[in-house]
Parts: C-alpha cells; structure tokens; sequence
C-alpha cells in the first residue's frame, strides 16, 4: 500500500511538473520561430542592399561613359566653331548646321548626366537608410538545445509585450529632483509631499501653508507659489510658507 501512494504521489508530482514545463516549451519554441523570422529578414535586407550598391556601380559607370562622351562632342564642336572662322561666310552655312548639330547632342548627353547623377544620388540615400535601418547583429542568433538553458535565456532576453505595461517613466520622474531637494533641506525636510496631478505637487507642514510647484513638461523649470503667489524658488517659497500660517 505504501509503495502505492509513493507511486501516485510522485505520478501527481510528475503531472504538476508536467503542467508547468509545456507553457516554458512552448514559448521556447515561440523564441526560436521568432529569431529564425529575424534572420530570414536580415538576409532580405542584405540582398537589397547588395542590389542596390550593384545598381548604384553601375550608374556610375554610365555616369562616366557619358561624361567621356560629353566631353568629346564639345571638342567637336570646338573644332567646327574654329572652322567656321577660318572660312568664308558660304562655306560657313554647312559648318553652322554641324556646330548646331554638335551643341544639341553635347546638350542632351548633358542632361542625360545630370538625371543619371540623381538618379545616384537618390539611390545612395536609400542603401544608406537601409544599413542605418538593418539590425545590429553581433553573432548569428542561436538557441541552446539545452531545455534549461534554453528557459533561463527565455526569461533573462525575453520583454514582455503585454498592452498593460508602464512605460511613462518621464511622466514619474517630472518631480524626480524636486523631492529630494526638500529632503535635503534643513527645513524643506519636514514637508509631505503629495502630486495633484502629473505637472502639479504639494508640499504640506503643520502650521505652514502649503508649497505648490507646478512643472507643465519634464524639461519645464518648476513654478514654485505659496497661497497663489509665485515665488523665485525653493527657499522663497519655504520662508513665505513659514511667515503665511494657514488657520483652518
């Protein structure tokens, strides 16, 4: 009968066990369907950008080609132009067509260039925007085969995504400075504080009036004021608290 209950104990303690492990396995194996997903986009993102660069190489080898090819019908068409003065004004009909001519193709290759340069340029910025963009991978990621292991990293690396989360922490520390300060004071160290609201905080003392400072943003300078009136700062604010008694 005993090695019965130790037998059904320990098949109950298995089956607790056993409800606690799958929910870990199953975000373990969520983790690794997670990094191979990053991955396979890392490697999207490595292959546009090598296409890119391939294409932007490319421009600049048209860019060059069609500057050679600019600079030659401007020799040309220097050379008509000179021509043209060496010979007499009926000659120089035939002449003037071919300088036109000449001018008009150096004119086109001309802007041909100046699309092809921006066309650069804008593809430039795009490699750019994508390597500042990709992820920063120092090692290829790697899941540990080890079921433990492969837990604590889970729980370690993991952030939770839950719609619940505080992640206003600006918001909590408006005042981050402010209570220390009173804290430290030789006076302003017996005051309460108490927030109002996130850009308003009371400060209270038995038989003073109370300090309000007021901060409308994080990087606002706090208004200190003490029954309404405003007061250059922390040590004009507690004098005024102490001389205005309030009597309720």
């Amino acid at each position: 009968m005993e090695s019965d209950a130790c037998a059904f104990v320990s098949q109950e303690a298995y089956n607790e066990m056993v409800g606690q492990v799958m929910p870990l396995r199953l975000k373990n194996e969520n983790q690794r369907i997670d990094i191979r997903r990053k991955n396979k986009r890392l490697e999207q993102q490595e292959v546009a950008i090598h296409a890119l660069m391939d294409e932007n190489n490319q421009l600049i080898d048209n860019v060059e080609e069609l500057r050679d090819k600019v600079g030659e019908w401007k020799a040309e068409a220097d050379r008509l132009r000179e021509q043209i003065e060496n010979h007499d004004m009926c000659d120089g009909c035939e002449h003037n067509h071919a300088v036109l001519k000449a001018e008009q193709r150096a004119e086109a290759l001309v802007i041909e260039v100046t699309a092809l340069q921006e066309e650069n340029n804008d593809l430039k910025k795009t490699v750019e925007r994508l390597k500042r963009n990709r992820p920063v991978v120092g090692r290829p990621a790697r899941v540990n085969p080890d079921f433990d292991d492969a837990v604590k990293s889970m729980e370690t690396k993991v952030l939770p995504d839950g719609p619940g989360e505080d992640t206003g922490h600006q918001e909590r520390d408006r005042f981050d400075g402010i209570v220390p300060m009173m804290a430290k004071h030789k006076v302003g160290k017996s005051y309460k504080a108490e927030r109002l609201s996130p850009d308003r905080m009371e400060f209270r003392k038995r038989g003073c009036s109370r300090i309000l400072v007021t901060m409308p943003s994080i990087k606002s300078v706090p208004q200190w004021s003490v029954n309404g009136e405003p007061r250059k700062g922390i040590e004009d604010a507690i004098e005024a608290s102490r001389v205005t008694q309030v009597f309720e």
